[in-house]
């Protein structure tokens, strides 16, 4: 095999981890491809570096909209929403308290493309996305004819470009324009090829690979840019009917777009939010920007993707990498331009797949999709552009770092401060508990628009149960944690199960969908609309709810009446306050938690649930009440309170209140319902016959006969072991019946350390010992009894405990 480019990868490991390498014919294809442009070895640049960091702010949540499912009422429009909707949108988020309004790119494409992905320009803003009534009051003049309407449900990219150039064209006629539109042109003289790329598309088709070489002349003519191909001869636009008038016409629709995107950007910043707009990886091989700079391309390569467990044959998206060795050679002037255009009008960008600026996966043309390898771009020195704009711009740059991304990628974007994403439905794990902590920084969500939505992946997901609980939870746990900016989408608001983009697909209903969610419910609160405020209101809630806390508007578990009788001595039901009980917070499935330590410095409640970390607790005033609210604290997790002494030793203590327990060695507490009856197969009582003979039965002079018992000895079964609670419930109740017994009592059956002191040296005073089974099955073993007509009583031991160190002993520094 002869000589290759050093960007090339020769072997490369798949998105399955299996190492593969490209054909012969492949590698020979992408050499050719780079050889195309003077190699620059890697790490070389054309510039010093900047070496500037971009810092992620705080951004606090927002919504995501793509701009196509956008409606405003549930009248028929236009067929997409527009730029006048997105402020809507962000004056309503402004409202509830949110922060940032994220779309998909809004590049320009060709009419019937309904992809944003596949654009035409990454320069150039489409004006399908402008609102001509906003045009028109911007100019001082009447409002154009009202754009025709479609019924159709889904998104009509072409009929919305027609009709908004068409509203746009009765503009264009006003004398307003001559007040704006010449001096903006002589201001971007850049736009001038761009409109007579546009004239020429509609007059002979949008693929310039298939127009004539005297064609494509004519629409270079008056190229900006000194490094363009030149004409292949003296021809005139107006040959080709690219007449002046159509050409301005052509620049108005861009002045338009980049003057209502400006707009929308500064509208926005006076209410406190940030656009986030997105930056796709490439464009198609049929775009203006491969036209115009031919030389900058790899015109003979397509971007794609590696074989997957989705895609086992690999991908094609079907657009033009940039050849990195002319990139090099020009300091990356088309990476520039691409980012200037965006970071104008916007705080924040998305920079999609962002992976590329350190290798993208080239497939020659005419190959199989996964006949391909991976080719290296100089990733420090587009990071240090990609920093030094955002830092000129003040935009905060996200990084979309999800899937096979190399650890080198991660790793350019901690050192450089960039924000990554956070997916929570892909990190959910049964019942409500994540993988992993949210990354500090992240910009955090429940999935992308390449993912299912979190109604539509709940279905197959196999979690328990409800979906709007499900969503609920996570969101307002992201809200809780570390992240920079927390999106949820308008379909996840409104439980939306369709699937928006399929990746690989083409055509159909991808990208069409239109929001069942209308700007007017979500203002109103009518319909759907109710529940999405619900949540966004949850979601500012605990953006700004410390840990450990009870967020804003909700009450504690304990209130001035816990806390008087407590000290009073007259709380008749401590046990039902506190320890941790299972509640739900402004959407937060949790515990409240509450702890009796009158000298302690600090209390902490650490488990399962935070990675023990700890969740620390607030102290309430001079009454020794420690409480607060768990997050994401479940039915079954272990726990254990740490305390700090007032000397500053740490102490690992078991909850005294706790219902349930590890078996020894082990000695955390396990979260249990406050009912034990409703916690497992036993899912309810049904011993209301003895309840309602219980006071006559056990009236003064009535005839009580007691069988004192210890559980753990009374009988054994086949293993040698003593019997659960479920084996001895069946036996016990026959065996008092038939000895006339009324009532059995239970010597010690709270939870202890020492088996051998029988119950005696309690560590747990409301938890029956786990030796036997569990509450739920020991409230089965009552319940059994009380329904064969058997009183229990139990011995319990209050007076005293051991000096275990996890127990009562030196609880809080004293004791």
């Amino acid at each position: 095999m002869g000589e290759f480019d050093s960007r090339i990868a020769l072997t490369y490991i798949d998105g399955t981890g299996i190492e593969r390498a490209p054909s012969a014919a492949a590698l020979t294809a992408i050499n050719t491809a780079l050889a195309a442009a003077s190699p620059i070895p890697l790490g070389a640049t054309a510039a010093e570096r900047a070496g500037q960091v971009a810092t992620p702010k705080r951004h606090g949540w927002g919504v995501f909209m793509a701009l196509s499912a956008l409606r405003r009422t549930e009248s028929p429009d236009h067929g997409l929403g527009d730029l006048s909707g997105l402020a809507e949108l962000g004056e309503i988020v402004a409202g509830l308290g949110g922060s940032v309004i994220a779309t998909l790119p809004l590049c320009a494409t060709r009419p019937d493309e309904a992809s944003p992905y596949s654009p035409l320009t990454r320069r150039f803003f489409d004006e399908r996305w402008v609102d001509p009534d906003w045009i028109a009051y911007h100019l001082g003049v009447g409002a154009p004819t009202t754009r025709s309407a479609v019924a159709d449900d889904l998104a009509d990219t072409e009929h919305a470009y027609r009709a908004t150039r068409t509203a746009l064209a009765e503009l264009f006629a006003t004398d307003a324009v001559d007040s704006v539109l010449p001096a903006w042109r002589r201001q971007h003289p850049e736009v001038e090829q761009w409109a007579r790329f546009k004239v020429a598309a509609a007059l002979y088709g949008w693929d310039p690979r298939a127009w004539s070489d005297e064609l494509s002349a004519a629409v270079r003519t008056a190229a900006v840019s000194p490094t363009a191909a030149a004409p292949a001869a003296a021809v005139s636009p107006s040959d080709f009917g690219i007449t002046e008038t159509l050409v301005a016409f052509e620049a108005f629709c861009q002045w338009a777009a980049q003057t209502q995107l400006a707009w929308l950007h500064e509208r926005l910043i006076d209410l406190g939010v940030s656009l986030y707009l997105d930056l796709p990886v490439g464009v198609s091989a049929a775009s203006y920007d491969v036209w115009e700079h031919p030389e900058w391309f790899a015109t003979t390569m397509s971007i794609g993707a590696p074989p997957d467990r989705f895609f086992p044959d690999g991908q094609n998206w079907g657009l033009r990498p940039i050849n990195p060795n002319a990139a090099a050679a020009n300091d990356h002037a088309y990476l520039r331009e691409c980012l200037e255009a965006h970071m104008a009008v916007c705080s924040m960008l998305r920079i999609d797949h962002v992976m590329g600026l350190h290798r993208l996966f080239w497939v020659p043309d005419g190959a199989a999709d996964g006949d391909g390898t991976y080719v290296a771009s100089d990733a420090e020195r587009q990071w240090d552009i990609v920093c030094e704009l955002a830092a000129a711009h003040d935009v905060m740059i996200v990084g979309e770092d999800v899937g096979n991304v190399p650890d080198e990628t991660r790793r350019a974007m901690r050192d450089r401060g960039i924000a990554g994403l956070f997916l929570g439905q892909d990190e959910l794990r049964d019942p409500f508990r994540l993988a992993r902590p949210v990354p500090a920084g992240a910009v955090a969500s429940l999935n992308t628009h390449d993912l299912p939505s979190f109604a539509g992946w709940f279905e197959t997901s196999g979690l328990r149960g409800h979906a709007m609980v499900a969503r609920d939870h996570v969101l307002v746990e992201l809200a809780a944690s570390g992240a920079s900016v927390v999106l949820v989408s308008e379909q996840d608001l409104a439980l939306d199960p369709r699937r928006f983009n399929l990746p690989g697909s083409v055509g159909g209903t991808n990208w069409r969908f239109r929001s069942v969610l209308t700007l007017d419910e979500l203002r109103n609160g009518a319909h759907v609309g109710g529940d999405a405020r619900r949540i966004l209101s949850n979601l500012d809630a605990w953006r700004t709810t410390p840990r450990g806390s009870w967020p804003p508007n909700t009450p504690p578990a304990l209130d001035h009446h816990d806390l008087r009788s407590l000290h009073d001595g007259t709380h008749a039901r401590l046990a039902d306050r506190f320890g941790l009980h299972p509640t739900f917070a402004r959407g937060m499935v949790g515990c409240s938690a509450a702890v009796w330590a009158p000298h302690a410095r600090s209390v902490v409640v650490a488990g399962d649930f935070d990675g023990w970390s700890g969740t620390p607790l607030r102290q309430h005033g001079e009454s020794g009440v420690w409480d607060g609210f768990v997050a994401a604290a479940v039915l079954g997790d272990r726990y254990k309170l740490r305390i700090e002494t007032a000397d500053g030793r740490w102490l690992d203590k078991i909850d005294p209140f706790g219902r349930s327990f590890e078996l020894p060695p082990g000695n955390a507490a396990i979260i249990t319902a406050s009912d034990p009856a409703t916690d497992g197969a036993h899912d309810r009582w049904h011993d209301e016959g003895w309840m309602a003979q219980r006071a006559h039965r056990q009236r003064p002079g009535s005839p009580i006969s007691i069988y004192e018992m210890h559980l753990g000895s009374w009988r054994y079964g086949s293993d040698g072991g003593p019997l659960s609670y479920r084996d001895l419930a069946p036996l016990l109740v026959e065996y008092c019946r038939e000895l006339g017994f009324t009532h059995v009592e239970f010597m010690p059956v709270m939870e202890h350390p020492f088996g051998g002191s029988w119950g005696y040296h309690v560590t747990g005073f409301f938890a029956p010992t786990g030796r036997f089974g569990t509450p739920n099955e020991f409230a089965q073993l009552v319940d059994d009894l009380h329904r064969g007509g058997i009183g229990v009583i139990l011995d319990w031991v209050p007076a005293h405990f051991p000096e275990d160190p996890h127990g009562l002993v030196d609880f809080d520094g004293q004791a």
